[in-house]
């Protein structure tokens, strides 16, 4: 019976080593980021997939450090260990990029400051999809500059493990693992995860948990899973979104619960989605709390020190931000296997989107509690439902040609219909090498904060239109048994492009379609798998990109869609030193184009950064000993103006196996 996965398509890179002979594997693996299941050969895009092996050689410690390392990705976090971390792809911002867990789309109708708010670690995940460019056709809504798949582990056998971490500035990160095996049916993977410290300069203090459980059952024709994920966090936003008013503070609760069946014919393949996502958000521009402001009878926040929070004199901040999203989506899609015709894709989906806050959406009738707080009302609201309907077709017009192409009708309430559409065609050369070209249009609605958001100096605005792309790219592949590389050069025409904006001598920012840029860069990617050599080396991977963009209307600044990661280049590379022993190192080149205003309203340009990181891991029979340094040589670097990352982080861990 043939298995046919219905998302992305790539193959995994994948080396393993002992300690006298090191063997090469290059393995072919179904991962779900397309309609069909095809090996990299005859994938007609620039697919990246970073492998667990990769993921556990790194120093990362969250799903943004791991992405640091990918060419065309944008990582921009506020904070370390993912606490708030922004992802655009090439010079996309953060509310363009598409992010899943196991195919399950974490769109947040709130802002998509929230999307890598994820119930899971780097230990939870099998490997990591990246496409790169625009992506509608194939997953609708939010894919305008790209998608991120991250496929979870499922249960393995006598893989259960525990890992305590310790490090400078008061970090203590513990995590469990659990595999289980009911009935030799149903096979679980659970996993917890705690972390905290102290902060490495003021008010940037951090507490973080998230617990995973995933269950699995198959057979020959049918297969049936469900998620269950929960994440918390806390943390101190020192200027995070404001220099006027820099001790800032957030709280976040997360809620995603996903069920899955998938049906196996002869001819047909269909598969089943139904997920919610629920998502709490407390954001405190002035932070509430021991050693900082406190709420007064006289109904406003003052200080010890008798400092009031206030915006002008007279001008009082009354209270904080909460939003209360909730997301339902029923996936629905059908695969035929036409045989020499290729492949067909059918494709419906349906999703509502709420959200109850203080701040965004229109005035309720009546005022409804937000849970887990004390006295606070949500007088908002607003809600939109999505229709969506896809065809997708992919077709070998010979054994070295084939086309990819398809259609996305998007139906929603609020900004009405919209057609997506796009053809990719891939020409293999040999078996070695591969071209491909591809045209995508892709689109993006604006978020609740773009439409509705209107306190500290920021002013939303209702009359936002979707936002439009065209996306061009071409590219080449080759890969040998032991090695592999790509080059690809894209472009997007980007319309009615949505940015929050400054005015010469203003101090507001407006949220505002901009009427046209284009973006355009290319990326390339080498990695080199070692056999026997002098220098233990068991691979090297050489990540590079370049972006950048002109536009027409030069009369403002751009806060978020013009300010971009112009070169990136990541070298990594991972050697087995003696028996048992491993060592790891990243070098990270950023070199950002834009400016930003600092605390004293100073406009500055972004200084470039080089980052070391590096790995030493012993491992003896069930345990593991590691050391882990990020930013080895202590270089100043910020991913968002003016937002100071920590310098050196010194950790150690410990692993046994059970």
């Amino acid at each position: 019976m043939k298995k046919i996965s219905i998302l992305f398509m790539t193959v995994a890179y994948i080396s393993a080593f002992s300690q006298k002979d090191t063997s090469i594997i290059l393995k072919e693996v179904e991962v779900n980021a397309s309609r069909q299941t095809l090996t990299l050969k005859e994938a007609p895009k620039n697919i990246y997939v970073i492998s667990s092996e990769e993921i556990k050689t790194s120093t990362a410690r969250s799903i943004a450090d791991i992405l640091y390392l990918v060419p065309g990705i944008d990582v921009r976090s506020r904070g370390p260990f993912g606490i708030q971390t922004d992802v655009g792809i090439r010079g996309g911002t953060f509310d363009q990029t598409l992010i899943m867990i196991d195919g399950i789309k974490l769109l947040d109708p709130q802002t998509g400051h929230h999307a890598m708010n994820v119930p899971i670690q780097p230990e939870d995940i099998e490997r990591i999809e990246i496409l790169p460019g625009g992506a509608s056709r194939m997953f609708g809504q939010g894919a305008f500059s790209g998608a991120i798949n991250i496929v979870t582990k499922t249960q393995k056998e006598k893989q259960n493990q525990v890992d305590l971490i310790a490090g400078q500035n008061g970090l203590f990160e513990g995590i469990f693992q659990l595999n289980r095996t009911i009935k030799n049916t149903w096979k679980f993977y659970n996993s917890v995860n705690f972390l905290k410290h102290n902060g490495y300069i003021f008010n940037t203090d951090a507490e973080r948990f998230s617990l995973n459980l995933k269950a699995n059952k198959s057979n020959e024709n049918n297969s049936f899973s469900f998620i269950i994920g929960v994440n918390t966090s806390r943390f101190g936003a020192q200027n995070f979104y404001s220099f006027l008013y820099p001790e800032q503070h957030e709280t976040i609760k997360h809620l995603l619960t996903a069920i899955s069946y998938t049906y196996y014919g002869d001819l047909w393949t269909h598969k089943l989605n139904i997920y919610y996502r629920e998502h709490h958000d407390r954001f405190e521009l002035f932070r509430e709390g021991r050693n900082f402001y406190s709420y007064s009878p006289e109904n406003y926040f003052i200080k010890e020190n008798g400092d009031t929070a206030k915006f002008l004199n007279g001008v009082y901040y009354r209270g904080h931000n909460f939003h209360l999203t909730r997301t339902s989506t029923i996936d629905w899609h059908s695969t035929l296997d036409m045989g020499f015709f290729g492949n067909l894709n059918l494709g419906y989906e349906f999703r509502t989107e709420w959200i109850w806050s203080n701040r965004l959406g229109f005035n309720l009738m009546e005022s409804i509690k937000m849970p887990f707080e004390e006295n606070v009302l949500l007088t908002r609201y607003h809600n939109r439902i999505n229709n969506s309907f896809s065809i997708d077709h992919y077709l070998p017009i010979t054994k070295k040609v084939s086309v990819n192409y398809g259609i996305w009708k998007n139906i929603n309430s609020f900004f009405g219909s919209n057609t997506l559409y796009g053809l990719d065609i891939l020409w293999k050369k040999n078996q070695k090498q591969s071209f491909w070209i591809g045209f995508n249009k892709a689109f993006r609605m604006p978020t609740y904060t773009d439409l509705f958001y209107n306190v500290g100096g920021a002013i939303g605005s209702i009359n936002l239109k979707p936002e439009i792309s065209f996306n061009y790219e071409v590219g080449m592949r080759r890969f040998t048994p032991s090695s592999s590389s790509s080059i690809s050069f894209f472009i997007r025409d980007s319309k009615q492009l949505i940015d929050w904006i400054r005015y010469p001598d203003s101090n507001q920012v407006f949220a505002a379609n901009i009427t046209q840029v284009l973006f355009y860069g290319m990326e390339g990617f080498f990695k080199k798998l070692f056999n026997k050599n002098p220098l233990r080396i068991s691979w090297i991977q050489v990540n590079a990109s370049y972006t950048d963009f002109t536009r027409i209307n030069q009369n403002f600044s751009s806060l978020y869609a013009l300010d971009i990661l112009k070169y990136k280049v990541a070298l990594s590379t991972s050697y087995r030193l003696i028996k048992n022993l491993d060592f790891s190192h990243q070098i990270i080149y950023l070199n950002r184009k834009g400016t930003y205003r600092d605390s004293n309203n100073s406009i500055n340009t972004y200084p470039e950064t080089i980052l070391v990181n590096i790995k030493a891991t012993y491992t003896l029979h069930k345990n593991t000993l590691y050391l882990e340094i990020s930013n080895m040589f202590d270089q100043i670097h910020m991913d968002r103006g003016g937002i100071v990352l920590p310098g050196r982080w010194i950790r150690v861990g410990w692993s046994h196996n059970f």
